[in-house]
């Protein structure tokens, strides 16, 4: 973005892992736990290394409170400039 104009606009792609409303907590531990080990095997790991892609991961509240800082963000800045999605 610093290259075209914005220096100060900082963008990332980031993908996640999603369970339905109303998993249990039991559930999403089980699920969470599993994910960081898949994700910090070497094979796992060097896969995603070699799509340049930065393997992480953390607890599912951190998730949970990145996701709602973006929409927050994401949101202020569609009103700022005027803008509205669907019918």
């Amino acid at each position: 973005m610093a290259e075209i104009g914005y220096p100060d606009v900082n963008t990332y792609f980031w993908s996640g892992f999603f369970a339905p409303a109303g998993t249990s907590q039991a559930i999403i531990k089980k699920l969470e736990t599993a994910l960081q080990q898949s994700i910090k095997s070497p094979e796992v790991s060097n896969k995603l290394k070699a799509l340049a892609v930065n393997p992480g991961g953390g607890p599912s509240d951190e998730f949970a409170r990145m996701i709602a800082d973006e929409i927050k963000a994401y949101s202020e800045i569609a009103k700022a400039a005027n803008l509205t999605f669907g019918d």
